[in-house]
């Protein structure tokens, strides 16, 4: 927080030194190396929480979310689940499993996904964008309809949602 980055290094690997298991260092000792620019000695890190805390979400989220820096999406999707899987109330997990699901072309999936979370967070601004996004891009045009409109009741006066509704319903007509 001070800026002081490199006593925090020193800091987390003596600590690691002393109890090599600490969970919490190794995680911030990664994420550290992802800040100054070496994310790729993380992995390292993130592969020993995980050995030592598998049943933990943080940590699984932590090591899919490196794997994607690293451009190991398909190899993320088990992490992701796994995270979303143990803390279903951490919406965060779970929309990143439908986005990664999404974006390696599992497009059917991801929505299913979203389906999920978004009966448990209805009016979720974000997981609505998604779900209309994807839905749109998969030619679903009558299935993202109901959502946008779901959206537009939290946002009435959104002129970009407005003409995305008209161009939703134009597509669907013509499809």
């Amino acid at each position: 927080a001070l800026g002081q980055l490199g006593q925090a290094e020193a800091s987390l690997e003596r600590a690691l030194e002393i109890q090599g298991n600490w969970v919490p260092g190794l995680l911030n000792l990664s994420d550290l190396y992802r800040t100054t620019g070496r994310d790729p000695e993380g992995g390292r890190l993130l592969e020993k929480a995980l050995e030592l805390t598998p049943d933990q979400p943080e940590v699984a989220y932590s090591y899919a979310l490196w794997l994607s820096r690293q451009g190991e999406l398909v190899a993320s999707i088990p992490y992701f689940e796994q995270a979303a899987r143990l803390a279903p109330a951490e919406r965060h997990y779970g929309y990143a499993w439908a986005i990664a699901l999404n974006d390696s072309g599992d497009g059917g999936r991801a929505i299913a996904v979203l389906e999920v979370l978004l009966e448990r967070w209805p009016d979720d601004q974000q997981l609505l964008l998604a779900g209309i996004t994807m839905l749109r891009d998969q030619g679903r045009f009558e299935e993202a309809l109901p959502l946008l409109d779901r959206l537009l009741l939290q946002r009435p006066n959104d002129e970009q949602l407005m003409q995305f509704r008209d161009a939703l319903a134009r597509a669907a007509a013509a499809a």
